[in-house]
C-alpha cells in the first residue's frame, strides 16, 4: 500500500516556517495542487489527524492497479520500500508487511496490515487496517497503527481514473503532533502523484481484470455536447467521505 510517513530535514523546515492551522473535527482543504485536492480533519475516535486527497487521473484503472495491485511493483512507486512481504493467514485473510527507511535521526517505520478488496460499479476498493499477527518489531524500527487506509479507484473513461485516497494513521515514536499532522498531509498528496508517475513510466500489462472498465463511460463523454469533464468535489462544496 505503500503507507509510511516519510520526514525529511525540509518538511521540518517547512513546518516551522509555516504553521499548520489548526484542525477541527470538520473537513478542511489544506491543499489543492497539482490537480489532487487534499482534505484533512481530526478523527474522532483515534483524535489523530485524517486525511482525504482526490483527484482525476490520466491512467486507466487497468494500469494503476498493475502498480497498486502487485507488491513487488511497490519498491517503484516509494523507494524508501526496503522490505515487503505478503501472505495469507489461517483465517484466510490478505497480510502485509512493510519496512520503509526514514532519514536520520527518524528511526524506520514499519506496519503489519491487513488487507480487504472490493469490486462494484467499476470501483475497486482496498481498504488496509493494522493488526497484530504477533510479528516482532524489526531492530531499529518503530510499529505505525494504520487505523483505516482507504484507496478508491473509479473509472471516469477508458483512459481516466477518479482516485479517492483516505487515511488515519498514528506513525508512533517521538515525532511532535504538528509535524506528524503536516507530513501525513503531505504525504497523501505525494502518494497518489507517485502512483501516477509510476504506472505510466514502467508501462507494465494492464491488468486483465479491469481492461474494459470506464468503457460505457467512455461513450457517454463522447456523446454529450459539450463533453462533461470529469471533476473532483470543488474544494468549497460540502464534503463527507464514504469509503465504499
Amino acid at each position: 500500500m505503500a503507507s509510511q510517513t516519510h520526514i525529511s530535514p525540509l518538511l521540518f523546515l517547512a513546518a516551522i516556517a509555516t504553521a499548520a492551522a489548526k484542525l477541527t473535527p470538520e473537513w478542511r482543504v489544506v491543499s489543492a495542487a497539482k490537480g489532487v485536492t487534499t482534505r484533512a480533519r481530526i478523527d474522532a475516535t483515534s483524535q489523530l489527524c485524517a486525511v482525504h486527497g482526490e483527484a482525476v487521473v490520466e491512467a486507466s484503472v487497468a494500469e494503476l492497479m498493475s502498480v497498486f495491485g502487485d507488491l513487488d511493483q511497490h519498491g517503484h512507486w516509494d523507494a524508501t520500500l526496503v522490505d515487503a512481504r505478503e501472505w495469507t493467514g489461517a483465517d484466510g485473510g490478505t497480510y502485509v508487511y512493510q519496512r520503509f527507511k526514514q532519514p536520520w535521526p527518524v528511526r524506520d517505520r514499519e506496519l503489519v496490515l491487513r488487507r480487504r478488496e472490493w469490486r462494484r460499479n467499476q470501483t475497486v476498493s482496498v481498504h488496509f487496517e493494522s493488526v497484530d499477527e504477533g510479528t516482532p518489531v524489526a531492530p531499529g524500527a518503530v510499529r505505525t497503527l494504520a487505523h483505516t487506509v482507504w484507496w478508491n479507484f473509479t473509472a471516469v473513461s477508458e483512459t481516466e481514473t477518479l482516485i479517492s485516497h483516505y487515511s488515519c494513521v498514528d506513525p508512533g515514536g517521538a515525532i511532535p503532533a504538528w509535524a506528524r499532522d503536516l507530513a501525513v498531509q503531505r504525504w497523501c498528496q505525494s502518494q497518489i502523484l507517485a502512483l501516477v508517475d509510476t504506472a505510466r513510466r514502467l508501462g507494465l500489462r494492464p491488468v486483465p481484470a479491469f481492461a474494459s472498465w470506464g468503457a460505457p463511460r467512455a461513450v457517454e463523454l463522447l456523446r454529450a455536447d459539450p463533453p462533461p469533464q470529469p471533476r473532483v468535489t470543488p474544494a468549497s462544496a460540502p464534503f463527507q467521505f464514504e469509503p465504499r
